[in-house]
């Protein structure tokens, strides 16, 4: 797996590359995103980790491969937001409708509600778990 990261300094490049082990990294102050993404994964990413959000999350989205894995701890860009400008990933609904490919599992019936519930808490259900009370029921 090839790691890469950003930075906001040459010494923190270098640090992550030489001390972390990363395999490279930019400086997001003086390489665009987009760019630093196209040149050091040109075929996309398989895993993204975020902790910045914002900008720098909708970029990296872009470059996400089918089937990718992305992992959101925190939105530290948009801290300092007004409360009312705040925003989570504006182009969620984008991903859904075009790239993202979920796993769900509809079963129907309230009696097969302890079977949903077993599944769920067992590890044995991946995906999405859902239970229709009855047939005629809407998701």
């Amino acid at each position: 797996m090839k790691v890469i990261g950003s930075t906001g300094s040459k010494e923190k490049v270098d640090f992550i590359v030489d001390d972390f082990g990363f395999n490279a990294a930019w400086n997001y102050k003086e390489e665009g995103t987009a760019e630093a993404i196209q040149r050091l994964a040109p075929k996309g990413l398989d895993v993204y980790y975020d902790n910045v959000g914002g900008e720098q999350l909708e970029l990296a989205l872009k470059f996400m491969k089918d089937f990718g894995t992305v992992v959101v701890s925190g939105a530290v860009s948009v801290y300092i937001y007004p409360e009312e400008e705040k925003y989570g990933v504006r182009s969620l609904m984008n991903l859904f409708l075009k790239r993202l490919t979920t796993k769900e599992e509809v079963l129907i019936g309230i009696d097969r509600a302890a079977e949903v519930l077993d599944r769920v808490w067992t590890g044995k259900e991946f995906g999405k778990m859902v239970l229709k009370v009855h047939e005629e029921q809407e998701m």
